[in-house]
Parts: structure tokens; C-alpha cells; sequence
């Protein structure tokens, strides 16, 4: 086409322009971080890899072989999307749980989650969140589908394809060189990749449903044995308090409101003979997946993945509930959060399960979780402590009350005798106004939650524990990121109360402090702590 004197060629500044501000689109849709502690993305300069070898890719093929076909196009579309959906469950995960994700474990129990999420929500919220989702996902799709039309066709004109050749190219050495020559510079100009996230996943599922998933070398730690003898026969509790982690002692915020209440723990059962010694722990999980912390306590393993779990399950190895059976005793799982059958119940081998369903709770609900962890120990007082003539128990109590979204919760009630009717909670109400939890303030819901947590350990201890109990209060995890804060560590609080004054020594010379505050560095892996209470109540000088 011949061009009039002083008429401009607009193809040669729309083009370019055009690929320019489709490329840094894709860009952004593919290199953003998290805004912690939100579902909020933002954008940043990093360069995507992905998207630099997609570029490089329809170049090729347009340098090479003609115009990019549709089944290619369609393809870069949805590998796009896919990436971006990826990178956005990636950086989410890592901001609001502390952890990774994992597509075979966390997919399972996305139904829960949803159905949780829903019962802590109005009918109004999520249904503008679930039009929110969508309109979101439509228009990303839509921009997504747009840019990468606009690349291939820019990839027909010759310079531009050349010169996206000579540009992906010159960067994917640059990051080759970052990488083998360990440049902190040239690896930050880079956002982390997510197909190896992908391919990680990928791999890991194809084993698990093959069957094929390795035994792990935390199998070949040894059984720890013991007698029981220094319990003289005594009842044991262990009370896993949900998402008790280190940041209740460690944030000002919070500490406020555990310290005092710990202290006055402290002083009044001090009062009643009882001896108090407490520590830090490393949870082998952080922000969820609990079961992984109490497998580790009970089996004495460190119990890491949902693999390894279900590899443990898979065996015969011994668990503290063992040690206690050999002993005589009569082992019990108060279990007010299980609503669906359990089938591993039948690896610990527990004599008697309280589930949400055997505890008969008529009263109002409180959230997903239902039941009021105090209720809940009061039933499990009377139908199995109470009784005068009866076994030895070793009794295993997961809390529900401080799990996430930590509310509503029920009140405390100071008087345990009137938890023998549940009307007592139709007429004092959960703790916020409508029944439902704000989201936006879950660190100040936390507090609540721990505080009743404690209150209720408290009133056990001083209004239904045998005099000749052992109780160990352990937390299973931190609570997630979004509460626990960016980079807190994996530890948790413990806390073990006996009136027997040899165990207590034991326990000091194992490395835990006097009181009810926990201090210092982590004594040991939750797994190890297994170890250390049943050496502690060993009979003998061992």
C-alpha cells in the first residue's frame, strides 16, 4: 500500500502497542503476590517464566511454520488461565494458611470447607461473593483470551516476531545464568514458577492412586515403652486445644488476654495441690490438618503429610492408646467435631468414640462445629468419670470451640451442674450479635476463642478431674497465617498438671519450666514429646 505524502502508517505504532500491553497484562495476571492476609492480589515487576516460554513458543511456530493455528491459540488460552488459577491458589494458600498448597489433600476437603465457610456466613454474603467469583473469573477469561489473540496476530508481522524471538530468548538465558550462577539479582527479577507446583502435584497424585507412595524413613523410629507405674492407676487427659499455637504468647494482642488468664489458672489450681509445668513444641502442621499433630503425640512419629498419615494407618505400629490398654486401662476419644464416620478410629482401637452424633446434643448450634466443647466434657464426666466403679481412663479430647472461623461461641457456663440441661444455652446466646462471624476481625475472635478454651480447662480442673489425674493441654497447630501473621514459626504451647510430685521432677529434669507460661526455645517435636511422658510416668529410676 502506498502512503500519501503526510499520512501516517498506524499499523506500525498500533501493533507494537498492542503486544506491548497485552504481554505486560498476561504479565501481571501471572506474576502477582499476595495481599497479606486477604484473598486481594497485587501486582508486581517480577517477570513470569511461563509466560516467556508461551511467547517464545507462538513466535517460533510463526517464524517456522506460518500463522499460529487455533487449536494452538486455544490451547495458550487455557494453559494461561490454568497458570493463573495456580499461581492465585498458590500465593493465597501460602498467606492465609502459612503453608503450600496441595491439590490431592486440599480438594478433599474443599466441601467441608465450603460448608463451614457457609454456616459462619449470611445467605446475602455468599451470594455476592459467589456472583463476585464469577464475574471475576469471566473477566479474567475474557482478558486472558483477548491478549492472546492479539499476540499471535502481532506474531504474522515479521519484526515483531522476530524481535519477541531475540527478547524471550535473551531472558530465558538470563534466568539460565541466575540459576547456575546462584545471581540473587537476576532471581528476583523472576516470579517463582508454578508448573513445577503442577507437575509436583500431579506426580504425587498419579502415586497415591497407584498405591505406589514410598514408605517414609519415619517409620524406623523405635517404640517407646512404659508401665504407667508412677500413674499409680490414675486417669489420664489429653486435651488437644485447636489452633493453640505460639503467637497466643507471642502478640501483644493476644498474649493480653492468655497471660492473665493462664496466671489465674496458675494460682487457683496451684491452690488445690496441683503442680504446673508447661513448654514449647514444634507442631508438625501449621494453620490446619490437626490430625497430623495428634497422630504424631499418639504414635510418636512425626506425622508431617496427609501420606505419611495415611501410611501409619496402614500398619500395626503401637500408639500411646496401646500403652495404655496394656496398662489396663479403658481408652476414650471424646469427639464432639465428628459429624461423618471415622475410619480410622479402628487403627487406635479406642474403646469407647464420642462423636457428635453419640453425645445426643439437643441445644442450639453454634456455628459448623455444633457442640460446645464444655457440653461436650461434661457428658464424657458423666458417663465415664463419674461411675465409681470403673477401669482406669485415658481419655483423648480434640476441641472444636477455637477452630477456624473461631466463632460464634457459646458462653461459658461458671456452674458445671447446669450443663445436665442444654436449655442453659437458649438463654445466653453466642458471642456476636447476628450469630455470625466477622471475618474481619479473626484475630480479636481468636482471643475469645482461646479464652473460653482456657476458662473451660480451668473449670475441669477445679470442678471435675479426678484429684489423681494427669492432664496434659497440648496446642495442635498455629492458627492460620491470616491470625498468626506472615513467617511465624510451626511451635505450640503445652501445658501438664499432676498432684504427683515424682512425675512432676521428671518432667522439670525432661526440660519443661514450672508454671503455666511456657518459655524459651521449642523442647522438642510434638512426635518426641510422646516419648517424654511416657518415660516420665515409667515406673523405676529411668
Amino acid at each position: 500500500m502506498t502512503l500519501r505524502p503526510g499520512k501516517i502508517d498506524w499499523q506500525r505504532f498500533v501493533a507494537p502497542a498492542l503486544l506491548l500491553l497485552s504481554i505486560a497484562g498476561l504479565n501481571l495476571a501471572l506474576a502477582f503476590q499476595n495481599v497479606w492476609p486477604t484473598l486481594w492480589a497485587r501486582p508486581t515487576v517480577e517477570i513470569s517464566l511461563e509466560l516467556v516460554v508461551v511467547l517464545l513458543l507462538l513466535a517460533v511456530w510463526g517464524e517456522w511454520l506460518g500463522a499460529v493455528p487455533r487449536w494452538l491459540r486455544r490451547s495458550a488460552i487455557a494453559g494461561i488461565c490454568l497458570l493463573i488459577l495456580g499461581r492465585y491458589a498458590d500465593v493465597t494458600a501460602h498467606a492465609l494458611f502459612g503453608r503450600p498448597m496441595n491439590l490431592y489433600f486440599d480438594l478433599a476437603h474443599l466441601p467441608n470447607v465450603m460448608a463451614m465457610t457457609a454456616e459462619a456466613r449470611s445467605t446475602g454474603d455468599l451470594v455476592l461473593f459467589a456472583v463476585a467469583v464469577c464475574v471475576v473469573v469471566t473477566v479474567v477469561a475474557l482478558c486472558v483470551w483477548l491478549a492472546v489473540r492479539t499476540v499471535t496476530d502481532a506474531m504474522q508481522i515479521t519484526v515483531l516476531r522476530r524481535c519477541t524471538i531475540a527478547v524471550a530468548g535473551g531472558l530465558l538465558a538470563i534466568f539460565a545464568v541466575g540459576q547456575g550462577g546462584d545471581i540473587a539479582v537476576v532471581q528476583k527479577r523472576f516470579a517463582l514458577p508454578i508448573t513445577p507446583v503442577y507437575a509436583k502435584q500431579a506426580g504425587f497424585a498419579a502415586r497415591a492412586v497407584a498405591g505406589t507412595v514410598p514408605a517414609m524413613d519415619f517409620m524406623k523410629d523405635d517404640v517407646v515403652s512404659s508401665d504407667l507405674a508412677r500413674l499409680e492407676k490414675g486417669d489420664m487427659f489429653v486435651f488437644f486445644l485447636e489452633s493453640y499455637g505460639a503467637v497466643a504468647h507471642k502478640e501483644a494482642g493476644l498474649s493480653s488476654t492468655v497471660i492473665p488468664r493462664l496466671q489465674r489458672l496458675e494460682e487457683k489450681l496451684g491452690a488445690e495441690g496441683w503442680h504446673m509445668a508447661s513448654a514449647f513444641l514444634t507442631s508438625p502442621t501449621f494453620g490446619g490438618a490437626s490430625w497430623l499433630a495428634h497422630s504424631s503425640f499418639l504414635s510418636g512419629l512425626t506425622i508431617s503429610q496427609n501420606q505419611d498419615y495415611q501410611l501409619l494407618l496402614s500398619t500395626r505400629r503401637p500408639t500411646m492408646v496401646d500403652v495404655f490398654r496394656k496398662a489396663g486401662y479403658r481408652s476414650v476419644a471424646l469427639m464432639p467435631g465428628l459429624k461423618r464416620t471415622w475410619p480410622e478410629g479402628a487403627y487406635y482401637g479406642y474403646d469407647r468414640i464420642y462423636d457428635a452424633s453419640s453425645l445426643n446434643y439437643a441445644g442450639p448450634e453454634f456455628g459448623w462445629w455444633s457442640i460446645p466443647d464444655q457440653l461436650a466434657l461434661e457428658r464424657l464426666y458423666r458417663n465415664e468419670v463419674a461411675p465409681e466403679d470403673r477401669s482406669p481412663l485415658f481419655v483423648v479430647f480434640p476441641t472444636i470451640m477455637s477452630h477456624m472461623p473461631f466463632g460464634p461461641l457459646p458462653p461459658y457456663i461458671e456452674d458445671w451442674e447446669r450443663l445436665s440441661d442444654t436449655g442453659v444455652y437458649r438463654e445466653n446466646g453466642p458471642d456476636t450479635a447476628d450469630g455470625k462471624q466477622d471475618w474481619k476481625r479473626l484475630r480479636q475472635a481468636y482471643g475469645r476463642a482461646l479464652a473460653y478454651n482456657l476458662d473451660m480447662v480451668e473449670g475441669f480442673m477445679r470442678h471435675r478431674s479426678p484429684r489423681n489425674a494427669f492432664v496434659v493441654v497440648i496446642g495442635d497447630h498455629q492458627p492460620p497465617a491470616m491470625v498468626s501473621g506472615p513467617k511465624a514459626d510451626w511451635k505450640v504451647p503445652v501445658h501438664v498438671f499432676t498432684r504427683t510430685a515424682g512425675v512432676f521432677e521428671r518432667l522439670e529434669k525432661a526440660g519443661l519450666r514450672r508454671g503455666a507460661i511456657p518459655q524459651g526455645p521449642s523442647l522438642a517435636k510434638m512426635a518426641q514429646f510422646h516419648g517424654i511422658i511416657l518415660k516420665a510416668l515409667h515406673g523405676g529410676d529411668g
